[in-house]
């Protein structure tokens, strides 16, 4: 009888925080349709959500939403034009916060669709802004990682943009081997190059920096 009761107990338990979590994530989704970002990173994960093992849909949820605020926040650092914000100690803090709950958020949408494509997209976004200023290992298994998600979706000119940068930015790493910066080169060429004569083929502004890329990966690149 007392062994019934204590497995009584304990669902209970677990309702009530999967409670807790769910009414904190209609709140979270609240706070991201008014863009309060700062009150959205203020929110601590609901305590059923602390243990990785225990993660559930609504927690992956908490975090990709959290996750997409610290992106945003880091973002208005950004100069008119530019990919990634400046590099101040606010935007970086924020961008590593970003890459940290995107990295719990994983599966937070319905496979295949556009809300995964967003998730995706700005998890690359928070890597490959967060990359450089890290260190050299660090910063190639980050970009490794960028890439190797962008590239679940299906390619298109802005993509391959995104890619060839973030490899660009590998072979002007002048803290990096000789070798592995002439690899970082060509992938950031054949990136570029795929992305102007693939299909759709690019266009516009994002043809003409795809075209800026594959210059660079030549004069920038090393050797």
């Amino acid at each position: 009888m007392k062994l019934m009761q204590r497995y009584i107990n304990l669902a209970s338990l677990l309702c009530l925080l999967t409670a807790c979590a769910t009414m904190q994530l209609a709140h979270m989704k609240q706070l991201q349709n008014n863009e309060q970002y700062d009150a959205i990173i203020a929110e601590t994960p609901a305590t059923s959500c602390n243990d990785p093992s225990q993660s559930s849909e609504v927690c992956r949820q908490f975090y990709a939403i959290r996750g997409h605020a610290y992106l945003k926040l880091a973002m208005n650092e950004s100069q008119a034009g530019a990919r990634c914000p400046m590099p101040t100690p606010s935007a970086r803090a924020n961008m590593d916060n970003a890459v940290n709950d995107y990295a719990l958020a994983s599966s937070a949408a319905a496979r295949g669709s556009e809300d995964e494509t967003h998730l995706i997209e700005n998890q690359v976004l928070a890597l490959t802004c967060s990359a450089p200023f890290k260190q050299p290992a660090e910063a190639v298994a980050m970009t490794r990682e960028a890439v190797a998600k962008l590239d679940q979706l299906p390619p298109n000119p802005s993509r391959a943009l995104t890619t060839s940068n973030a490899f660009l930015s590998l072979a002007q790493r002048t803290d990096l081997p000789q070798a592995e910066r002439c690899q970082a080169a060509r992938d950031a060429r054949i990136r570029a190059l795929g992305g102007l004569k693939g299909q759709p083929p690019a266009t516009g502004e994002i043809a003409i920096r795809l075209q800026q890329t594959v210059n660079a990966a030549a004069i920038g690149g090393p050797g």
